[in-house]
């Protein structure tokens, strides 16, 4: 979370590198001072997610997008944001917020998945992109996959019916097509086909927000439980 927004600019100068921060809040045309989440798009604008809508910034300028100029917004606190196709950017957050901005067309498209259930707190959590391009949507309700051609988040696939009901943190699918999925409380290892291979409750395996293959071909996972648990260990 950043309270407010500081970009940083690198320039060199005496053949040294030098740093600079440029500092933005409200006072200077942000939505909100709460910023959840980053990301650029493909022109070099700079998307905002924050608890008071999500905002376009040009590097002078702010745009505000908010429920009342978009009524299918959801809801405004909006804690990830994510490029997707076409330059389209992902928006996700809590009560089932999972919603698609057109940057053409100027319009948000609700993508919520079909079993959700309205009302109820499933939360996305972030999304993913695998090195073949597929890309993927973390959920308090397991992962969904991203149909290109439909624009959907599909429940209908393998690796949705392997975590489905699963507070999903993390993921990761190596050169193999295996899923590496980190849960709120367990770690889990699916093979290309979703099947499962290895489940993890160990205490290490617990809260896994980041996933990293290593050249000694591990993987390793960061947790963020405890200081005890958190840092990298090979699985």
């Amino acid at each position: 979370m950043f309270l407010p927004i500081i970009l940083l600019t690198t320039f060199l100068a005496n053949a040294q590198e030098y740093g600079r921060f440029d500092h933005f809040g409200t006072e200077d045309g942000l939505i909100s001072d709460r910023v959840y989440n980053i990301t650029f798009d493909q022109n070099g604008f700079l998307w905002l997610a924050t608890d008071f809508g999500f905002d376009r910034f040009d590097g002078k300028t702010f745009k505000h997008h908010q429920k009342k100029d978009y009524p299918t917004l959801r809801r405004e606190d909006i804690l990830i944001c994510h490029l997707g196709d076409n330059n389209n950017l992902l928006f996700g957050g809590y009560h089932g917020l999972l919603e698609e901005y057109d940057q053409e067309r100027d319009t948000l498209i609700d993508r919520i998945p079909d079993v959700f259930v309205t009302g109820k707190p499933e939360e996305t959590e972030g999304f993913y992109v695998a090195d073949d391009g597929r890309r993927f949507a973390m959920t308090t309700k397991g992962i969904f996959l991203y149909d290109p051609e439909t624009h959907e988040f599909r429940s209908d696939t393998k690796i949705y019916e392997g975590t489905k009901e699963t507070y999903i943190k993390s993921m990761y699918v190596d050169k193999y097509g295996r899923y590496w999925v980190g849960s709120l409380d367990k770690y889990y290892v699916y093979d290309s086909a979703g099947e499962l291979i290895v489940e993890c409750n160990g205490p290490c395996c617990r809260s896994v927000t980041t996933n990293c293959w290593s050249p000694r071909r591990h993987m390793r996972c960061g947790s963020s439980t405890s200081k005890r648990r958190s840092g990298s260990q090979p699985c």
